[in-house]
């Protein structure tokens, strides 16, 4: 889930809405994937030094293809098909899982729209900031 959280981050970076929507969404997507987590029973410590750091870093360095992916996204620019962007894929996998377990995970759902370009530029502006200050 931390490559779908970094396609949200670097949305949000591409729209020029400022580091404090970055950190709210950053905030939702852990609070998500502890949801996830609750929900399949893992109990597991996965948010260590080592988890977070690498959570961190994938959601903030313009190195990291899936946040590439986000600033992509939000230029309305094409995905390149030469590249791998796991974020794609687990948005596929992550809403599978979640419509099974019948969990809501609104800011996964809002990601895989933009993503596959299912609703328009504002209204995805609307609901991503009305999902991460929740």
């Amino acid at each position: 889930m931390k490559n779908i959280i970094a396609i949200g981050c670097g949305l949000i970076e591409g729209l020029n809405l400022g580091n404090n929507a970055k950190s709210a969404l950053l905030l939702r997507g852990i609070y998500e994937i502890r949801q996830l987590c609750l929900a399949l029973k893992i109990k597991e410590d996965l948010f260590s030094p080592a988890g977070f750091g690498d959570i961190f870093l994938t959601c903030s360095s313009t190195k990291s293809r899936n946040f590439s992916l986000g600033l992509l996204l939000a230029n309305n620019q094409q995905i390149p098909q030469d590249k791998t962007f796991e974020g794609l894929n687990a948005l596929n996998i992550i809403l599978k899982l979640s419509n099974k377990l019948e969990l809501k995970l609104d800011l996964c759902e809002i990601l895989f729209k933009i993503a596959n370009k299912e609703m328009s530029r504002q209204k995805y502006l609307d609901l991503l900031i009305k999902t991460i200050l929740q």
